[in-house]
């Protein structure tokens, strides 16, 4: 694990969230990266921009990193996130072929069901390999903002 490398990622994660919130959506992005840590797709939400509460960061990260390597599953590939993914990005994840997930913050508990990354990777098989905490207090602090909080 190159740990400079992933930093730099999760800069990026957090220009992107910036993005979220300056365009009225919830405080949340990702970025998909090929085996080598090279972008193939970066996202952040927008349930509010595209009306539709299914248009999450992760989610839309993987359909277009789909689109730009023209492959139905994402085998190989990683995925950056500034907060541990819900229930539906989550399977999301799993069902992409994704094999390794990093995050920042800890998920919000709001969600419905309340239900997150590592309680689904729990039932995965294969589990996904998880590093959380990145930036940790960094990303909480975006996201409570994020949420006029």
């Amino acid at each position: 694990m190159n740990r400079e490398l992933i930093h730099t990622l999760m800069k990026q994660v957090f220009e992107e969230v910036e993005k979220a919130i300056s365009s009225g959506n919830a405080p949340f992005a990702a970025i998909v990266t090929d085996a080598s840590y090279r972008v193939v797709a970066r996202a952040h939400n927008q349930a509010n921009t595209l009306a539709c509460a299914i248009e999450h960061a992760e989610v839309l990260a993987i359909r277009e990193a789909c689109k730009n390597t023209r492959q139905k599953y994402l085998h190989g590939h990683k995925i950056f996130a500034n907060a541990q993914s819900c229930a539906m990005c989550s399977v999301a994840i799993i069902k992409s072929g994704i094999a390794e997930v990093y995050f920042g913050c800890p998920p919000e508990t709001s969600s419905n069901p309340n239900l997150y990354l590592c309680a689904v990777n729990e039932v995965a098989d294969p589990k996904l390999k998880i590093t959380g905490g990145l930036m940790a207090d960094t990303f909480l602090d975006q996201v409570k903002r994020g949420r006029g909080a």
